[in-house]
């Protein structure tokens, strides 16, 4: 089942802090996020002493001898205590290196490697507009001696102040030897913006064009949820030359799309997400009408497919609602129609997947439209000329969550359920026109569409091959097709469609097949095929538009990196802190392909673990090696479990039919173990816990850990596992829970026994059935969590909750899965940091007082830098914040 991200949607929330908190906290709200890095200069020498000047003995040289970034550092070799001796970043003759505003506070920051007898200094200088000397800001060297230690400081410019500079120094009084690297400036106390970190040219709805168009693709490129600056765009493609032909359109208001199809007309229609809203698209002219949302009267977020009727007419499915809608040039008022009621069917949440039958029923029928619904899936047969709906499910699906695709070819419908089972169906009508369906045949792992019938003859995409089925002869069951060597053609891709087309700048005889998908690289491809010939290849799209795309999950990783993964496209953006530059849209470092979409990042000693969604695959990184991910025969890169390739996806196994897990919100390590969280698949409110060792080996995957809830966080202390819970499922029954609150929970690894010290957090009057615990943190040998707005500490050494109280007023109607975050920085050990309710904040830990650092609606996840620096992200930008 295809992504969505709806991890904070279908739930109330507000984001006011506690008025009893609020006093004297909002004075320190922020101003709005400033945008990019400050350019700085050769902060890691890798440019000799360009941009920087000997200040004091001077005599300062740059080495090889060590670096902490890239191959180079300055050397301060101060060999008296009479003089003191460093280097100053320099600006013009006259003035020094960086503008400030007066009032304003501004932090810098380096990496010092010191000898036993060096005591050095980072100092922040301030100067007039005539480059007259003000005051500075001291931080002298506490770090770990003979290895590179982070060391910050910060100043408030003073009145009169235009220019500052950076000084690192080894004053009189001392001697030694020092190194200093990755010299850096940023502004204190506001968040910054240091730009996209993921991109992908990833289709994932496609359609083919008719008649002179026959040989082109229109394709839904995905954009990021900031549908203003990087919406969706849609595309042409030819297939003649495997290239995007004229200027992708932009879909105003759309994140993405998972439907596109092409009416008799040869209209082109999109379906979006958020905005649930329908496009139309004009070949000849190419031009492109916004129809607007498709179900207007409710709260729709998805337009989940599309399909062709007949007169140019189209129909299209939608969820949050399960709305069902027409629409054809000319209606009255020229308006989309909601069909029916909605939901559609009672007690649904999707339409998913759509087929029409044109031909069915007696002379002047307008024709049936088969519905795949859901959760749990049912399908539909909808009358239009009698309005009347009936159910045609077929036995043998019962624990189908939803159906995942349909096809109307060859007289047959052809059902892919979200399981990938492929049902071929005859559909019957009795005297009385009540359809009945009959399933002829059913096949595992099939793509979620199929070929338009050829002679008889469907093709499908099963199991990375391309394989046919013969309606006359359903026994004879799926055929691989191979080559002249015996070996199977296929292709390595997530399919979204499969037409056929007449290649015009070639030879090939007759037609063509072509499947239009995209590899787990974030790229996509056309995979081709001729019948005649038995020709095939795969190529990459050319042309592409790269895309910014949503950000996931954030963590950090042993190198000091800010590591983030790709919302639906998958992939992983590298973010070296403080060196970003001014790019809006293009990331910093190229995107590091090959894994699918991170839902939790997290460092445990040298190695990342990356939690990966769909089917709660857990890889293991390792940072010090190059990024290496193996092609899969003629098509992308995909990250696996073979030795060479790094990262690694682990053995455990966990998105199988008996674990049905899909989402890893939480990964820890402690006791030689692998600990992982997860969130069920559709249809399952069966969260698990898992336990297994380093490696991936040996794991026990245990299934409804929390009765009907899932596991979304882990801190592991003292021998002891720590965990909280959602009382929110899988896709489809997130918005029906069967509890009413969370729990958090202990759990011994050696004698693998559970206790929950306080059920429903003791249930008093301030945390009256909390619903969700995304955030734990070991902070002073306790254990600190968050629930929605609820603070609660919890004593190891007394197995009790000693405290529950209010600091956030945030509501998740139905639970979440994730929210909260709490971390420690070293360089603060008076204060715990957060983010909950589009808040980040800290909370003094004495007190439990809360301080808002900042406020940013839509802003998600939680990581910190070496030098104390927090992170965070709002649709595809990742943000910096320097407390």
């Amino acid at each position: 089942m295809s992504n969505r991200r709806d991890r904070r949607a279908g739930y109330r929330r507000t984001v006011a802090v506690a008025a009893a908190l609020l006093l004297g906290a909002l004075a320190g709200v922020s101003p709005p996020a400033q945008a990019a890095d400050r350019a700085f200069v050769n902060g890691s020498f890798e440019s000799g002493l360009t941009g920087w000047k000997q200040f004091g003995v001077g005599g300062n040289t740059v080495t090889t001898e060590k670096a902490s970034d890239g191959s180079t550092s300055l050397k301060i070799a101060d060999g008296s205590t009479e003089t003191g001796t460093g280097l100053e970043t320099a600006g013009t003759a006259s003035t020094p290196a960086m503008q400030v505003v007066a009032g304003a506070s501004y932090t810098a920051f380096a990496k010092f490697w010191v000898d036993e007898e060096a005591t050095p200094q980072l100092y922040l200088r301030f100067y007039d507009a005539n480059g007259g000397y003000l005051t500075s800001a001291i931080t002298a060297f506490s770090g770990t001696r003979g290895g590179w230690s982070p060391i910050r400081v910060t100043g408030t410019a003073p009145t009169g102040s235009a220019f500052m500079s950076v000084l690192p120094y080894s004053s009189g009084g001392s001697k030694g030897t020092f190194y200093v690297d990755e010299v850096a400036v940023s502004n204190q106390g506001e968040s910054v913006y240091v730009g996209a970190q993921v991109d992908a040219g990833q289709v994932n709805a496609s359609t083919f064009g008719i008649g002179t168009d026959q040989n082109k693709v229109y394709g839904v490129f995905t954009g990021s949820s900031d549908t203003t600056n990087n919406p969706a765009k849609l595309a042409t493609v030819d297939v003649d030359t495997n290239a995007v032909v004229d200027t992708p359109q932009k879909l105003p208001g759309a994140a993405g799309g998972w439907a596109a199809t092409t009416a008799t007309d040869g209209s082109v229609y999109v379906g979006t997400y958020h905005n649930a809203g329908l496009y139309r698209y004009l070949p000849g002219t190419k031009s492109l009408i916004s129809l607007g949302s498709a179900v207007p009267e409710s709260k729709e977020s998805y337009v989940w497919d599309l399909a062709p009727g007949r007169g140019g007419r189209i129909y299209g499915g939608t969820y949050n609602t399960a709305g069902f809608f027409s629409y054809a040039p000319g209606d009255p008022g020229d308006t989309i129609t909601t069909v029916g009621s909605v939901p559609f069917w009672p007690g649904k949440t999707y339409v998913r997947a759509l087929a029409f039958d044109p031909e069915s029923g007696q002379t002047g029928h307008t024709g049936r439209t088969f519905l795949g619904v859901g959760t749990p899936a049912a399908l539909l047969s909808y009358d239009r000329d009698s309005g009347k709906t009936y159910d045609i499910t077929v036995g043998g699906h019962a624990d189908e969550a939803t159906v995942g695709g349909m096809t109307w070819t060859g007289n047959r419908l052809f059902v892919v359920w979200g399981s990938g089972k492929l049902s071929v169906l005859r559909v019957d009508e009795n005297a009385n026109g009540v359809p009945s369906a009959v399933e002829e045949a059913t096949f595992a792992n099939s793509a979620l569409t199929v070929a338009p019938a050829r002679d008889g003859k469907v093709y499908v995409m099963s199991s990375n091959q391309l394989k046919v089925y013969d309606i006359a002869n359903p026994g004879a069951g799926l055929t691989g097709v191979t080559d002249g060597a015996g070996q199977p053609i296929g292709t390595f891709l997530t399919v979204n469609s499969l037409g056929w087309v007449q290649m015009k700048a070639t030879s090939l005889p007759g037609e063509t097949l072509v499947v239009v998908g995209h590899g787990s690289d974030g790229k996509s491809y056309l995979f081709k095929y001729n019948p005649t010939t038995n020709w095939s290849e795969t190529r990459e799209i050319a042309g592409a538009p790269l895309l910014a795309m949503d950000i996931s999950a954030i963590g950090t990783g042993p190198d000091g990196r800010i590591y983030s993964g790709g919302f639906l496209t998958g992939g992983i953006g590298v973010y070296q802190p403080i060196r970003g530059d001014a790019a809006e849209i293009t990331p910093d470092a190229p995107t590091r392909r090959g894994v699918t979409q991170a839902e939790t990042i997290t460092t445990q000693g040298s190695r990342m673990y990356i939690g990966a969604y769909p089917h709660a695959k857990v890889y293991e990184y390792d940072p010090a090696r190059p990024w290496n991910c193996p092609r899969q025969g003629n098509a992308v890169l995909r990250c696996t479990g073979l030795p060479e390739s790094n990262p690694r996806e682990l053995p455990l196994d966990l998105g199988s039919k008996d674990n049905y897990q899909d989402r890893p919100y939480a990964i820890t390590t402690g006791g030689g173990k692998l600990f992982v969280g997860t969130v069920p698949k559709s249809n399952s409110h069966r969260g698990a816990l898992t336990v297994a060792n380093l490696d991936g080996s040996a794991a026990e995957v245990k299934v409804d850990f929390v009765p009907d809830q899932s596991v979304v966080s882990l801190v592991y202390l003292n021998g002891k596992l720590y965990g909280g819970s959602s009382i929110r499922g899988g896709l489809g029954v997130e918005q029906k829970p069967t509890q009413s609150c969370a729990e958090f929970f202990v759990y011994d690894p050696v004698t693998k026994q559970k206790t929950v010290p306080s059920p429903c957090l003791g249930r008093s009057a301030l945390a009256d059935k909390i619903t969700a615990i995304t955030a734990l943190a070991e902070v002073g040998g306790k254990i600190w969590g968050i629930g929605e707005g609820y603070l609660f500490v919890y004593d190891p050494a007394t197995n009790k909750v000693t405290s529950v109280e209010s600091i956030l007023d945030i509501n998740y109607d139905n639970g979440i899965y994730e929210d909260a975050k709490l971390l420690t920085i070293p360089q603060d050990t008076a204060n715990v940091y957060g983010l909950a309710g589009d808040t980040l904040f800290k909370i003094n830990r004495s007190t439990r007082k809360l301080t808002v650092l900042d406020t940013n609606v839509g802003a998600e996840h939680l990581a910190s830098d070496s030098w104390g620096n927090l992170y965070y992200t709002k649709n595809h930008r990742l943000y910096r914040f320097t407390p």
